[in-house]
This record gives C-alpha cells, sequence and structure tokens, in this order.
C-alpha cells in the first residue's frame, strides 16, 4: 500500500509518511515514518498489536 504525499517539510525531502498511532488507557504511543511503504518494523509493530500482546 502506497501513501499519500505531504508538501511543505521545510527541510526535508518531502514524500510519503505515515503514523502508527497505538492508544492504551493510561498511554499514548505515535510512530511516524517516510517511505513509499511502511518499513518492516512497523508490520512486526502490528502484528503484536493484532495478536493481542498489548492488552490492559
Amino acid at each position: 500500500m502506497e501513501l499519500p504525499s505531504i508538501i511543505g517539510c521545510p527541510g526535508c525531502d518531502d514524500g510519503p509518511i505515515g503514523t502508527l498511532t497505538v492508544f492504551t488507557e493510561t498511554d499514548f504511543y505515535a510512530i511516524k515514518f517516510e517511505g513509499l511503504k511502511p518499513p518492516k518494523a512497523i508490520e512486526g509493530i502490528t502484528g503484536l498489536i493484532t495478536a493481542g500482546i498489548f492488552k490492559e
């Protein structure tokens, strides 16, 4: 899946970006990334969340 591009980031190479956001009862995590496709680490984290490891 390709991500949409953004324009106007001063001093950086504008391109597709994305964020994996995880909310728990007490915490909030946002992992940002740039590139045409999400990095392999994001796929692994998504797999852990889907498997139910991060249960409250």
